[in-house]
């Protein structure tokens, strides 16, 4: 038989195709420039890459808040094989992913001046393309005591644009970090990105607090329509401190009307709630959230002297001669009683127009849809209020006598206030199997059936829902429904060789996804979007941790073990597909390696559930092999048609005999 050049070079045995697959994660750093350096205590660190070797795109991008020496590259590893050096001590390793890691600075301010080397592993993760290889990089710690430096006159003013804007400068003259114009997600605006050293806890921006910015941690995006034309001054007050930054900026500003307004959308959206109490303790209110989705005061001590309980929204600005649409849909554990009005006054602001009326829901809760409208005559900055609970206490408000904790939870979805022009009263339907079961008003909640072992595919969203699980319907709804989830190990292995390697051997397993859906031509889509995958440690390993299951939920538990995610499928009609273990070293050619498949459905709504592998008919739960018994049933099976010197005698290297 005459075996080609690449064929010599990797060699698959028994299985004709090697899809070696593992993990996928997504390295997300924080949009935050690091320094170059960092000096603590004196020392001045710094690192650079010395060689990268094999190592595609590997490069170091400096130290974070002088904290974090953070590395990166531009091929996947697996995050689980990534070791750090130095002097051969280990070092601890963090935030590790697929495409980076950074390493704790404290783990190196105990060395004195000088250059070190660290040295960093990894294994590569496979493709068709390629195989999985171990790669290593060195990178140069510097650790010097720093120049005496020199303090910038203040009254010296360098203007520096912003990346990503036009017209837009700062003053460097500051420590606030100014990175550039974007809009990332938790922002609804397009803004300057900035940060402090410490959370941001509020921001003025001429002397006025806004609300022109979005907040997440320590980073801030002051909107550009916050912003007037020349300079502003921004101050910003962070956990331990107070930083001041002038941004100019060179365009035009439209000023808008304050009588009438062409806004669109929600005008409430990313505004904070906040719950008001008769509290026992001296707040007696409590901001509660941007999203008004889930309400608990339970903890809040609430106390006894009450007799209502009232959420609002500071500052909503309605425009003259503008009709308005209030909409929201409130769940309780029973029926409460509640107005929606001005907080600073006695008068309603939104007359409720379409009440549902309280009713109760399939798990026993009730439900009130509310819709009301309000005409705005004069400009108003009114705050919006939703007042619950009244009850009979030392007030005597209602005949209503509902305890403390009756009233404190309860849950409010969708709440909007848009214009009426804007407003839009939509039912949608929602399809299971091609058979409608079902209809829902836009923003409504929907509570799936829970017949479906495995949930319900939505085909639009390509998303999976967990059967009985809730989802909201802003469109149309076609659902398929998933009754069986199954995956089968093959009961064998085989070798996987790479001649050119100098550790050549390696040992394959494989497995197949089975799917059984409602309707037939979304099995294959369906398929596609659970997660195949296998475990493979050894069975040494497997022992010591008996009393311990051998699944995806007990990895960290069990000790080394190789989580390879499938990213292919070897055969589209059977949906089978191969994990591999390569550059088993010669001292592990006798050790006996256990794999394990599973299959990860993932919900949208909920926790993934993992299914297994289990013993049937040429199938087991799971597979112990060596490569050394591997070799050996080729050799005695007379290598199934091999006749290359080469590979048989590569075959033969992998016996152990005792």
């Amino acid at each position: 038989m005459n075996i080609s050049k690449r064929k010599q070079g990797i060699l698959a045995i028994i299985c004709t195709i090697a899809m070696i697959v593992t993990s996928i994660t997504v390295y997300n750093p924080r949009e935050v420039k690091a320094d170059s350096s960092a000096t603590v205590d004196g020392k001045q660190y710094s690192a650079t890459v010395k060689d990268s070797g094999e190592w595609t795109g590997f490069a170091c991008q400096g130290i974070f808040d002088s904290a974090r020496i953070h590395f990166a590259w531009g091929i996947d590893v697996d995050s689980n094989t990534i070791t750090a050096s130095l002097n051969g001590k280990q070092l601890a390793i963090d935030g590790k992913s697929t495409k980076g890691m950074f390493i704790p600075l404290s783990e190196v301010t105990s060395l004195g001046v000088g250059s070190y080397d660290i040295v960093i592993n990894a294994t590569t993760v496979a493709s068709e393309s390629a195989e999985a290889k171990e790669i290593s990089a060195t990178a140069t710690l510097k650790i010097e005591v720093p120049e005496e430096t020199t303090t910038r006159d203040p009254s010296v003013v360098v203007w520096k644009n912003i990346v990503g804007g036009t017209g837009y400068s700062y003053n460097d003259n500051t420590t606030v970090g100014v990175v550039s114009v974007q809009k990332p997600e938790f922002a609804s605006e397009q803004g300057i990105y900035m940060t402090a050293p410490g959370t941001i806890e509020s921001i003025s921006i001429n002397g006025v607090d806004s609300k022109k910015y979005a907040l997440q941690g320590g980073g801030a995006v002051v909107y550009l329509s916050g912003l007037v034309k020349g300079e502003n001054t921004i101050n910003i007050k962070y956990a331990g401190g107070e930083a001041t930054v002038i941004i100019k900026n060179e365009n035009e500003v439209e000023t808008p009307n304050l009588e009438t307004d062409e806004r669109t959308g929600n005008i409430v959206q990313g505004k904070i709630w906040k719950a008001y109490t008769r509290a026992e303790d001296s707040k007696g209110l409590y901001e509660i959230s941007s999203d008004a989705t889930n309400y608990t005061l339970k903890d809040k001590n609430i106390g006894s002297d009450w007799w209502h309980i009232q959420t609002a929204i500071d500052g909503v600005i309605f425009y003259a001669n503008t009709d308005y649409v209030c909409t929201f849909t409130l769940k309780a554990d029973k029926p409460k009683e509640f107005t929606v009005d001005n907080r600073t006054s006695d008068g309603k602001i939104f007359v409720e127009s379409e009440g549902k009326g309280w009713q109760k829901a399939e798990d026993g809760t009730y439900f009130y849809k509310y819709k009301g409208t309000f005409a705005s005559t004069t400009k108003q900055d009114l705050n919006v209020r939703i007042a619950l609970g009244y009850h009979n206490g030392k007030d005597k408000k209602t005949d209503s006598n509902y305890s403390a904790n009756d009233i404190a939870t309860f849950k409010m979805s969708n709440f909007q206030i848009v214009k009426a022009s804007e407003y839009k009263d939509v039912t949608y339907t929602v399809t299971i199997n091609g058979t409608k079961v079902g209809s829902a008003e836009q923003g409504d909640t929907y509570t799936l059936p829970t017949e479906a072992k495995y949930g319900y595919y939505d085909t639009v969203n390509k998303v999976i829902y967990k059967a009985g699980s809730e989802i909201t319907v802003n469109d149309d709804v076609n659902l398929v429904s998933i009754t069986d989830v199954s995956v089968k190990m093959y009961d064998g292995a085989a070798i996987r060789i790479n001649a050119k390697e100098e550790t050549p051997g390696g040992i394959r397993f494989k497995a197949s996804v089975d799917v059984t859906c409602g309707v037939a031509e979304y099995k294959n889509e369906i398929t596609d979007k659970v997660q195949a995958g296998t475990l493979i440690t050894t069975k040494d390993i497997l022992d010591a941790k008996n009393d311990v299951e051998y699944n995806v939920e007990n990895v960290n538990n069990i000790g080394k073990v190789l989580n390879v995610k499938n990213t292919g499928w070897l055969d589209e009609s059977t949906h089978s597909y191969n994990a591999s273990l390569i550059k088993i070293v010669k001292a592990n050619y006798d050790r006996y390696f256990v794999a394990k498949a599973y299959v990860e459905v993932p919900y949208d709504n909920a926790a993934s559930e993992y299914v297994y592998s289990a013993d049937g008919d040429s199938y087991a739960n799971s597979v112990e092999r060596s490569i050394s018994d591997v070799a050996k049933a080729i050799s005695n099976g007379g290598y199934d048609g091999i006749t290359d010197d080469t590979i048989r005698s590569l075959i033969n290297s992998f016996i152990v005999t005792k």
